[in-house]
């Protein structure tokens, strides 16, 4: 399992919509396959609100871990 706190600049500090974070995780998908890199990433706390509940309509950063597979 690999955790790592990152700011990629995608938003300089300011709050995160649906749309961003959503563009971003499948840049994010799309490089992995480049690489050929497969996994599971499990999304938590005010991105999932945001993501799979719409209970938020922005957050302020995406906290994640990331597991290869295998």
């Amino acid at each position: 399992m690999f955790s790592r706190k990152m700011n990629a600049g995608i938003n300089d500090g300011k709050p995160l919509m649906r749309e961003q974070v959503s563009t971003a995780l499948t840049e994010l998908s799309d490089e992995l396959g480049r690489r050929r890199v497969t996994g599971e990433i499990c999304i938590f706390d005010g991105s999932a609100m945001v993501l799979a509940l719409a209970a938020r309509v922005t957050t302020k950063d995406v906290d994640a871990i990331f597991e290869p597979a295998g």
